[in-house]
C-alpha cells in the first residue's frame, strides 16, 4: 500500500495541523492495519478521530498518532488482543464501545486503505482504555491522591457545560469504575477517589 504523503503547507481535508510542527519536515500517514473486535484502534488515535457514536469531536494533538517519517512503515496502534497486556480491556468491557464503521472516518481524515470495515473505539471506550493502561503501567503512584488538589491523574480532565453533558460524563466515569475488580487491590481506593473528585469537578465546572 502506498502512503499518502503529507507535506508542509498541504493540510488534510479534516484537520488543522500547526505549520510550526511541520516546518522543514515531510511526513506520511501511518498505514491502517487489519482490525477486528479483538484488535482495534483505540487510545489517543481514536480520541483524535470523530466519534459519531458518542457525539463528540476529535482532538488536535495527533501528530505522533497519525503520521510517521517517509522512511518508516508504522501502522496505527492496535489495542485488545495484543502483546502489551496493558492495552487490553476486552476482559472488562468486551465489545462495548468498539464499532466497525470507521472506514470512511479514516478516509475523511486522510488515510488511504482498502478495508470495508475498520474497527475503532469510540471516545468513551478509548478513554477507558487509556485510563486502564495508565493505571496498570503506573500503579498506585499514578493515582496518588492529594486532599487539596485531588488525584494526580487527569485532574479536571472530564468536563461538562450542561445537564446533558453532566449525564454523559457521569456515565463515562461509571464505566471507568467497572475496571476496579480487574486492578491491583492497592489501586482501587485511589481510582474511587479520582472518580469522586471528577464527579464533583464536573458539577462545579458546569455551574
Amino acid at each position: 500500500m502506498t502512503h499518502k504523503p503529507f507535506k508542509k503547507n498541504v493540510l488534510p481535508n479534516y484537520y488543522f495541523i500547526s505549520t510550526m510542527m511541520l516546518d522543514g519536515y515531510e511526513f506520511v500517514y501511518r498505514s491502517v492495519p487489519p482490525t477486528s473486535y479483538t484488535q482495534y484502534i483505540s487510545g489517543n488515535t481514536a480520541l483524535n478521530l470523530e466519534s459519531r457514536h458518542t457525539d463528540t469531536l476529535g482532538g488536535t494533538d495527533f501528530m505522533e498518532n497519525f503520521f510517521c517519517f517517509p522512511d518508516e512503515d508504522v501502522p496505527l496502534m492496535l489495542w485488545g488482543d495484543v502483546s502489551e497486556k496493558f492495552r487490553n480491556t476486552l476482559h472488562i468491557y468486551g465489545k462495548w464501545g468498539i464499532h466497525d464503521d470507521y472506514a470512511d472516518v479514516l478516509r475523511y481524515a486522510g488515510f488511504e486503505h482498502d478495508f470495508e470495515k475498520v474497527y475503532v473505539a469510540d471516545h468513551y471506550r478509548a478513554i477507558c482504555d487509556i485510563v486502564y493502561a495508565d493505571i496498570t503501567r503506573g500503579g498506585p503512584r499514578k493515582l496518588n491522591y492529594n486532599k487539596a488538589y485531588g488525584p494526580n491523574f487527569f485532574s479536571n480532565w472530564i468536563v461538562a457545560s450542561n445537564i446533558i453533558e453532566i449525564e454523559k460524563c457521569n456515565y463515562l466515569l461509571d464505566k471507568i469504575g467497572e475496571m476496579s475488580p480487574y486492578l491491583p487491590r492497592e489501586c482501587v481506593p485511589c481510582l474511587d477517589n479520582w472518580i469522586d473528585f471528577e464527579k464533583e469537578a464536573i458539577i462545579i465546572g458546569s455551574t
